[in-house]
């Protein structure tokens, strides 16, 4: 989408001269008027500018979101869903966010106690282990990748546009670290999936006794 702002016509030496440039143009005189040209594709259309408190019956409000494909959040911007929520459903919202990741962290061990009562049975250390692993790799990925939402809320593989402001050695430091990371939480999900396997060929096969 391209933007830009032009001045009404202005007559100088009798002669009509028109400005047309990036952003709004302010005329002097009297009768301040700021036209916005918003050009999409083929199609142009011209707005004219309001003030606020001078609302007219068929207005346009143009909002720029700061979430934009460029690495991190503009200077003065934010991100946030607050907006024309009620008090409490902001304040439910903030305590239920660290009650999910506590409950999610705990029932997995509740679970497993409840099935095994962390009896190692006929199991072998490394099999414990691969399976434990396998549980926290997962309660590690939800911190992982929620610290990376809340932190750069813009951040994705399929990004790799040097952001406004970062060097291209940060960028490549960041896409290394965050690569490393989720190399490392895939292993033991991948070792835990084997194991079970290798567990579930080395029990065999059930059958009902014949009655």
């Amino acid at each position: 989408m391209e933007v830009k702002g032009r001045d009404s016509e202005s007559k100088e030496g009798g002669k009509n001269s028109l400005q047309e440039h990036s952003g709004l143009l302010k005329e002097d005189g009297d009768s301040l008027q700021k036209i916005l040209v918003v050009t999409v594709g083929d199609v142009t259309r011209r707005f004219r500018y309001h003030p606020r408190g001078e609302i007219a019956s068929n207005v346009f409000e143009f909002e720029v979101s700061s979430v934009a494909n460029q690495g991190r959040i503009p200077d003065g911007g934010y991100v946030g869903v607050n907006e024309g929520l009620p008090r409490w459903a902001v304040l439910a919202a903030a305590g239920g966010i660290p009650i999910t990741i506590l409950a999610s962290f705990i029932l997995p061990y509740i679970v497993i106690f409840i099935l095994s009562g962390f009896k190692a049975g006929r199991s072998t250390v490394a099999q414990r282990a691969w399976m434990m692993s396998w549980a926290s790799s997962g309660q590690l990925s939800l911190l992982f990748f929620g610290l990376v939402v809340l932190g750069l809320p813009h951040f994705g593989l399929s990004t790799f546009k040097r952001a406004p402001g970062d060097s291209l050695a940060q960028t490549c430091i960041l896409h290394v670290v965050f690569c490393s990371v989720l190399l490392l939480l895939t292993i033991p999900a991948i070792g835990g999936l084997i194991t079970v396997g290798q567990m579930l060929k080395e029990f065999g096969t059930c059958s009902l006794a014949p009655a």
